[in-house]
C-alpha cells in the first residue's frame, strides 16, 4: 500500500509535493487507473488538470521506490518530476474516500 510518506519520498521536491497536494485537494485528478506489471510493479495512469490543460500522467513503482514516471506538461520535460505526478500519487495513496472528505472540508 502506498502511503503519503512514500509519495513525499518518490517526489523528492517539496514544492512539487505541496502543489500536488493542492491539485489533489481541488479535485484536479480526473482519473486514476491501476494495473500491475508482470514483475510486480504497480502502474498508475491518470489525467490531471492544470492551467487550462489536462495532462496524461503515468507512474511505475513498487513498495520501495519510484521506477519511472511521465507527464506531458512543460515542467516534467525540464525536471522529470511535476505537481501532476505528485497529485496522481497523493490521490491514489489516499483513495477516493480521503479525497471526498478533504473536498467537504474545503467547502465548509
Amino acid at each position: 500500500m502506498l502511503t503519503i510518506s512514500d509519495v513525499r519520498s518518490f517526489v523528492g521536491n517539496s514544492a512539487y509535493f505541496a502543489r500536488g497536494r493542492i491539485y489533489a485537494d481541488e479535485g484536479r485528478v480526473f482519473s486514476v487507473k491501476e494495473s500491475s506489471a508482470p514483475d510486480g510493479e504497480m502502474i498508475l495512469t491518470g489525467r490531471v488538470g492544470g492551467n487550462g490543460e489536462v495532462y496524461d500522467v503515468t507512474v511505475c513503482f513498487d513498495a520501495a521506490s519510484l521506477h519511472e514516471c511521465s507527464c506531458n506538461c512543460p515542467a516534467f520535460a525540464r525536471t522529470k518530476m511535476c505537481k501532476h505526478v505528485a497529485a496522481l500519487l497523493i490521490t491514489y495513496a489516499e483513495g477516493e474516500e480521503g479525497l471526498s472528505a478533504r473536498r467537504e472540508e474545503a467547502r465548509a
